[in-house]
């Protein structure tokens, strides 16, 4: 039997099943957050990002700097300023990529 589905459905089929994969990747101890309604990956060796902060600075070229201040309330002279001076492991970031684009932790 063949289903039907409509483009709303489809579209949360697609969102479970990231998800899931996010899920699954996590228990694997890799790092994800969801970029353009994709998977990406975020950690140490062959990952689609070096670490958070190499994930919230390439949004940022991305969406642009004022979208990216207007996404998420920072001023824009204290990201610029955060962005030059906070290490690179600071949850700062990490903080901002779960909030903003769902991101999960991989577990450890």
């Amino acid at each position: 039997m063949i289903m039907t589905y409509s483009p709303e459905q489809m579209q949360e089929i697609k969102k479970v099943k990231l998800a899931k994969r996010q899920k699954q990747l996590a228990q694997c101890g890799i790092s994800t957050a969801v970029v353009n309604e994709t998977l990406v990956t975020v950690g140490d060796y062959d990952r689609n990002y070096i670490d958070w902060k190499h994930f919230i600075i390439a949004q940022i070229a991305r969406i642009g700097l004022s979208n990216y201040g207007d996404m998420t309330g920072w001023d824009i002279n204290e990201l610029v300023e955060d962005l030059a001076e906070e290490e690179q492991g600071s949850n700062l970031w990490f903080d901002d990529a779960e909030k903003y684009f769902d991101a999960m932790e991989g577990d450890y």
